[in-house]
């Protein structure tokens, strides 16, 4: 199975969308996708069995998803909710995951993190995501700058623009080479 995590520096910087655009460049490689949002009062798992557009769930049934859920979890009870988090996945051939806090209890085969180029302020599970990334997502400027900022510790990690139209066939190539889903292999 396949473990992909896509996180980000904050709310509306275009995860769901990343997902997304995986998920239907990987269609036959039937996923489950689970968008893990850390709000609300108790844990709630719901399983969207609708494609569509209205929810960020239905929208990866759309993609291509065989399943997809979200699950709310409060803050202080991510620990005590990944056992049935893990149970959700039991048996997927491939997984990708919205959420930066997962990572700090399974080990993806693939991190990549969304990143506005200044942000003004980060989630605080961002600062430990950001540091066991694979690849960041910045957006691309009107004039396609990134600005000054340089991943940290940027060793063998890879920069890709998101533009107007998605990430793009690097990304996606990316992704491939990391999962060991050769270039000549149908995805």
């Amino acid at each position: 199975m396949a473990v992909v995590v896509v996180g980000g520096s904050g709310r509306k910087v275009g995860k769901t969308s990343v997902v997304v655009e995986l998920t239907r460049a990987f269609s036959e490689r039937k996923w489950t996708a689970v968008k893990i949002s850390g709000h609300g009062e108790r844990l709630k798992i719901h399983e969207e069995t609708v494609a569509g557009q209205d929810t960020d769930s239905q929208r990866f049934l759309t993609a291509g998803a065989d399943r997809a859920f979200w699950v709310e979890v409060p803050e202080n009870q991510f620990a005590a909710a990944m056992p049935q988090i893990l149970k959700l996945l039991e048996g997927s051939e491939n997984v990708i995951l919205e959420s930066n806090t997962v990572v700090d209890f399974i080990d993806p085969d693939v991190i990549l993190v969304l990143r506005e180029v200044s942000p003004v302020r980060s989630k605080p599970s961002f600062k430990r995501i950001e540091h066991r990334a694979d690849a960041f997502i910045v957006p691309e400027g009107a004039d396609g700058a990134l600005g000054s900022w340089t991943p940290p510790e940027a060793g063998g990690r890879r920069v890709f623009r998101r533009g107007k139209d998605g990430v793009g066939p690097d990304l996606v190539d990316f992704v491939r080479e990391r999962l060991g889903w050769g270039l000549g292999e149908r995805s």
